[in-house]
Formats: C-alpha cells, structure tokens, sequence
C-alpha cells in the first residue's frame, strides 16, 4: 500500500471511497436519505477536488499495487499543537489490508511535522467501524458532543492521541 499526496484528479475515486465507506459503516444508524444526503453535499468529486487542491489542508491518498484509490485522509493543524483529522475512509472492501493504518500514519508523520503533539479525530457513536479502529491505533476518548446531522442530533466520540 503506498500513501501519496492527494491531487484534484484523484477526487471521482475519492468520491466512490466516501460513498461506499458511509453505506458500510453509518446507513445501521443513519436512514438513507441522510445517508444520500451527507454524500451530495459533503463528499462530491467537486468538493473533494477543492479539498486535494487547497495548500491549507494535509490531503492524502492510499493506492494499492495496481494504483487504484482505495482510501483518503484530510487533515489540517487547527490549533497550536493539534492536528484535526477530518476524514479517513477506506473502500470497505479493502478493510483489513492496512490502508487505514498507512493513512493514519502519514497524519501522524505529518503532525510532527507540524511540531504538534496531538491529532484529533471524531466518529459517531453508532458507526461500527470507525471508533474500534481509531482506538486500535492508540486514540482514547477525551469527550461526547452532540453533533447535527442535518435535522437530527448525534453523538459523536472526540478521539486523540499523542503524537
């Protein structure tokens, strides 16, 4: 699995990541429309393509053998000595594989790199997936907070970890 800086023309198969990744983990607690929802507004390829192309934030890809996409990390220092993952997907059907892992630890790199001590990380109470595997890599709880979702209220597990 090799982890390479993201670029705007990485963003359609970014996209198809996204969208598999949230039916796998959150369509258990989150209905479809939500679901559908999320994925228009928040991870279109012209969204993702913003986010590969802006200088501010630390974007990066995950890409097997072939050079097929199979995973993505946004992350950006948000504070002095804290670096904010803002997503980490991987296509389900590559969980397991170390994709996630490698992801994490470019952030990782990248916030020591950035002279910070943590990085940060959210999931959703009701995702199956996300918060196991962010405390099998060391993250601990710190707090809940209540986050909207469009009309609905969720709670949502802030995560860090030292860096």
């Amino acid at each position: 699995m090799e982890v390479r800086e993201a670029t705007p023309g990485d963003a359609a198969a970014a996209s198809d990541v996204a969208e598999a990744a949230w039916w796998a983990s959150c369509a258990g607690f989150l209905d479809a429309d939500t679901v559908r929802r999320v994925l228009a507004e928040g991870y279109t390829d012209e969204r993702l393509a913003d986010a590969f192309g802006d200088s501010e934030l630390y974007t990066v890809v995950a890409v097997d053998g072939a050079g097929v996409v199979v995973g993505f990390a946004i992350a950006e220092r948000t504070w002095a000595d804290t670096v904010d993952l803002h997503a980490l997907y991987v296509d389900p059907d590559r969980w397991g594989e170390g994709a996630g892992a490698a992801l994490l630890d470019s952030v990782i790199a990248y916030a020591r790199g950035e002279e910070c001590e943590y990085v940060r990380a959210t999931a959703f109470e009701g995702n199956p997936v996300a918060r196991p595997f962010f405390e099998s890599q060391g993250f601990e709880r710190t707090r809940t907070v209540e986050t909207p979702v469009f009309e609905t209220v969720h709670e949502e597990a802030v995560l860090e970890r030292t860096v």
